[in-house]
C-alpha cells in the first residue's frame, strides 16, 4: 500500500511530521498516572523539547507509514522511539 499524500494531513499532524523529518524523534513512554493509563498507557512526545504528541496524531503517522518504529522495545516490532520511514539512526 503506498503512502497517502502527506499534503492531505491535518496541519497539526503535517507540522510534526516537518518537525521529524527536520532531525526531531517521536519518542513513546510508559503512562506515569492513572489519568494517563486510561487513555492508552501511553505518552507521545517528541525529543529534543519534550513538547506532548497527541495520541491520535502519532498513531496515525506510524499507521500510514511515515513514521517507523526504532527497533528500540522489548516487544517485536514496536519502539520507543520513532523516525519518518527510510531514516536510519547513525550508530545503526
Amino acid at each position: 500500500m503506498a503512502k497517502p499524500d502527506e499534503r492531505k494531513l491535518p496541519k497539526p499532524t503535517r507540522a510534526l511530521l516537518a518537525c521529524l523529518k527536520a532531525g526531531a524523534v517521536l519518542c513513546k513512554e510508559v503512562a506515569a498516572t492513572t489519568a494517563e493509563a486510561k487513555q492508552g498507557g501511553f505518552i507521545w512526545f517528541v525529543y529534543p523539547t519534550g513538547v506532548r504528541v497527541a495520541k491520535d496524531q502519532a498513531e496515525s503517522l506510524l499507521k500510514l507509514g511515515f513514521v517507523e518504529p526504532g527497533g528500540d522495545s522489548l516487544i517485536p516490532g514496536d519502539g520507543q522511539t520513532f523516525r519518518p520511514a527510510g531514516v536510519r539512526y547513525k550508530n545503526g
